[in-house]
């Protein structure tokens, strides 16, 4: 039997690896992705056809064969010049350059390579510095957990923008400069247009919570505030619909089972036929008609709830599909859902209202939530929990160690 002096030995040395450990699990799924897909890492998200017309379509003479056979080879391409759908030229032209200029699938998967684990790093710093409440093993077991996350994985790899965005608001939460941080949250503002949510939840939470540096918070949020309007104005606003019409909206998210009740709510309120929700302009007041009937009331609500699940990690009928025949990657999905995001949100729900804890921390457990149900109004996907998990896995953590000790005490 080993000796309480080998099992804090063993705990010490684990608390000290647990880094490395997270850094190594996010290599090897990195390079098995690489295997599974035979190199063509621009396959495996849904965003590079998209961003990348943005170039090809404005420099064509200065992209590379492989940009150009992802626009040939794309279905969306017409839809895209049909709607006149913009993108952000930022993430566009930065992030995108392993294809666009250098036609490298191999240098995409090493930028994403080095988002994924600089990601990890700017977790386990802020947990160091941020999270003094948990102990280091507890520290240890949630920089591993964290990285096992698929869609982090994914979306890391892939050079999704929501793994961008996500790096650039860790990133400005991990600094200290108050213009770095500003940078950084500008940075996310002109990656992904639901970082405006991101915003409008944050003043929402601070307006009901006060702690330490909200005034230098707001401060510094206030330039990444006049960007996404301006990028919302340019490029975000061309999204088809407006962007209230994604109230309605059910395709793509492993949901179409819920599209004909979106069709006939169209038909039934506004007397539009055979309307998908992707493309119905939906205005303010349109917006406001669907208050006062308890059909479009209940679908919205149900649609809302079904979109936050995905956004979790459980994504119903793309369960069942796989385009490089992973099955594992969707029980893995479904327990990571089960097992840890759930929870934590159930975990985060009740940590928010409790009064022994900071302000601070309340704030950000509420930030997280807020967050997330304003964003599955408008659509669910598990890429929009990025960064956010980590939030979720601090409060299962906490919530646990918070009913040991009072069972503790009682005992």
């Amino acid at each position: 039997m080993a000796s309480p002096c080998t099992g804090a030995m063993n705990l010490r040395v684990f608390e000290k690896n647990s880094l490395l450990v997270a850094m190594a699990l996010f290599i090897a799924f990195g390079l098995l992705l690489l295997l599974s897909t035979g190199g063509e890492i621009s396959s495996i998200t849904s965003d590079i056809d998209m961003y990348n017309h943005y170039v090809v379509s404005r420099f064509p003479d200065l992209v590379s064969e492989s940009a150009k056979s992802i626009e040939n080879s794309s279905a969306r391409i017409e839809y895209f010049d049909q709607t006149g759908w913009t993108p952000s030229p930022f993430y566009s032209i930065i992030f995108l350059s392993p294809i666009w200029l250098f036609s490298s699938d191999l240098l995409l998967w090493a930028v994403g390579m080095a988002i994924g684990m600089t990601t990890i790093f700017v977790a386990h710093f802020l947990l160091e510095r941020h999270f003094d409440f948990l102990s280091k093993s507890t520290k240890g077991l949630i920089i591993i957990l964290f990285s096992l996350n698929f869609n982090f994985v994914i979306d890391s790899v892939g050079v999704s923008t929501m793994s961008v965005a996500a790096l650039f608001v860790m990133g400005a939460f991990a600094v200290r400069n108050r213009f770095l941080r500003a940078l950084f949250f500008v940075g996310a503002a002109m990656t992904r247009s639901n970082f405006l949510i991101a915003l409008v939840a944050l003043f929402m939470v601070g307006a009901f919570i006060s702690f330490k540096g909200k005034r230098y918070l707001i401060m510094e949020c206030l330039p990444a505030v006049a960007v996404s309007i301006l990028f919302y104005k340019l490029y975000y606003s061309t999204y088809p619909g407006g962007g209230l019409n994604y109230l309605l909206f059910a395709s793509y998210q492993g949901l179409d089972y819920a599209v004909p009740f979106s069709r006939q709510l169209i038909s039934s309120v506004y007397g539009v036929e055979d309307s998908d929700a992707l493309n119905f302009n939906m205005g303010p007041r349109d917006a406001l008609k669907l208050l006062f009937r308890w059909d479009s009331l209940s679908y919205i609500f149900n649609l809302s709830v079904l979109k936050l699940s995905v956004s979790l990690g459980f994504i119903h009928e793309k369960l069942f599909k796989t385009d490089y025949g992973f099955y594992l990657a969707k029980i893995w999905r479904t327990l990571y859902f089960v097992c840890l995001a759930l929870p934590g949100t159930y975990s985060a729900i009740a940590l928010s209202w409790l009064s022994r804890l900071s302000a601070l921390e309340r704030m950000l457990y509420g930030w997280a939530l807020t967050y997330l149900l304003l964003n599955s109004l408008l659509i669910g996907d598990p890429r929009y929990l990025m960064g956010v998990y980590l939030i979720l896995l601090v409060a299962l953590f906490r919530l646990c160690a918070l009913l040991y000790s009072i069972q503790g005490s009682k005992a």
